[in-house]
């Protein structure tokens, strides 16, 4: 596992398997937006617990409990948690550059 922490109050852990990166994150109250970015991999948002405001190409939506939502590859995104929030992000092909890490 890599320990990561993009932003202050998002701790991730992250695991690459051969075609993609596994993150999970447990993210604080009040932390900070994740910052509009891109990457050349797809990548999926899944919420464990709590809610979050995700923008794609700038179209906000709300993700709760169960729900998804999946960037394109080379897509502008950034991500809001509206409450302390558990979710997985998947990246495929694997992310070699991590955000929050020297990996």
């Amino acid at each position: 596992m890599i320990e990561i922490e993009p932003v202050p109050g998002w701790k991730g852990r992250a695991q690459h398997g051969q075609r993609m990166t596994l993150i999970s994150y447990e993210i604080m109250a009040g932390a900070p937006d994740v910052h509009e970015h891109r990457h050349p991999e797809e990548e999926a948002w899944i919420v464990v617990e709590g809610q979050l405001a995700v923008w794609i190409d700038g179209e906000e939506r709300l993700l709760g409990p169960g729900d998804s939502a999946v960037i394109g590859e080379n897509v502008p995104h950034r991500v809001r948690a509206l409450q302390p929030t558990r979710a997985l992000v998947v990246d495929s092909p694997v992310r070699r550059h991590l955000p929050g890490t020297d990996h």
